[in-house]
């Protein structure tokens, strides 16, 4: 729509009301579109050394960055686009953020040596308080209740000649964070990505390296180890249409694809997108 390709790998992406903010990294920048994706302005952080990965909203003016290499946050003004220059010191390789009840949450991942989450207040840009996680933290999801499911990726071993040494593996597993306290922790197994909530049903899905897990949310207990059978690299719910949309990488050569399933688990219908999705977001259009 912009005449112009977007240039940068998109490491994630926000919707508002009237705006998207779409994260590359590679380029260092954050594109701020109307929601058809028409370009309103390019947030450049190249001169700031800034290496975004996540960006989240604390209201129609202000805006967080997450800095991957420089364990740091960095405060956005979206009324003229610009980055203060102070940063907020967070863990190791901060990934995903999310905004609840006045807290900025962050996941620090370490590529699977940090464990924690940094809560900030977005009143005063003060650390709050650090909770313990699993490690390699890396996406967070809020419910509707305040609470933040945290994913923690774990850790991969190698030995000194970088091949795989599955007997010191650190997996993953899920922690619920209601305000500072961690109310449950979800030993998924393996080495878990991303998480989606439907509040309605009680229901929560985790994909996982071999296969999509189902989990009850009012008890946090896995209820089906394999719900759907296979691995895939990201999940969406759409509550609109009651469907799950589950990303296929299918590798960095080839477009990927996007699968629907019903709520039951069965693929309804598919179609194809850019190279390596990984995340979903949903516009509810409004007659």
């Amino acid at each position: 729509i912009n005449g112009r390709p977007l240039a940068g790998i998109i490491q994630s992406a926000v919707l508002s009301d009237d705006r998207v903010f779409i994260v590359a990294n590679n380029t260092d920048k954050i594109e701020v579109t109307d929601t058809s994706l028409e370009s309103i302005a390019t947030i450049s952080l190249t001169d700031l050394s800034l290496t975004p990965s996540a960006f989240a909203l604390a209201g129609p003016d202000k805006g967080y960055i997450s800095d991957l290499y420089n364990h740091s946050v960095a405060v956005v003004n979206l009324e003229d686009y610009t980055v203060d220059e102070n940063r907020i010191e967070v863990g190791n390789n901060p990934r995903d953020m999310v905004v609840v009840d006045n807290r900025l949450y962050v996941a620090n991942s370490g590529f699977g040596d940090d464990d924690t989450v940094t809560i900030i207040d977005i009143e005063s840009d003060q650390v709050l308080t650090t909770v313990t996680v699993g490690n390699g933290s890396a996406h967070l999801k809020a419910d509707d209740q305040g609470y933040v499911w945290a994913i923690s990726s774990g850790k991969k071993a190698y030995d000194e000649n970088w091949n795989r040494d599955p007997d010191h593996d650190i997996h993953g597993r899920l922690d619920i964070i209601s305000g500072s306290q961690i109310i449950a922790t979800i030993e998924t197994g393996g080495f878990p990505r991303s998480v989606a909530l439907d509040e309605t049903r009680g229901q929560a899905w985790v994909v996982n390296e071999q296969a999509v897990q189902q989990i009850d949310m009012s008890s946090y207990e896995i209820v089906d180890q394999a719900f759907i059978g296979r691995s895939f690299n990201g999940i969406g719910f759409s509550e609109a249409e009651e469907r799950l949309y589950l990303a296929d990488s299918r590798g960095y050569t080839q477009s990927g694809q996007a699968i629907i399933f019903d709520l039951e688990g069965a693929a309804v219908d598919s179609f194809q997108v850019g190279i390596a999705p990984m995340d979903f977001l949903f516009q509810v259009q409004v007659e």
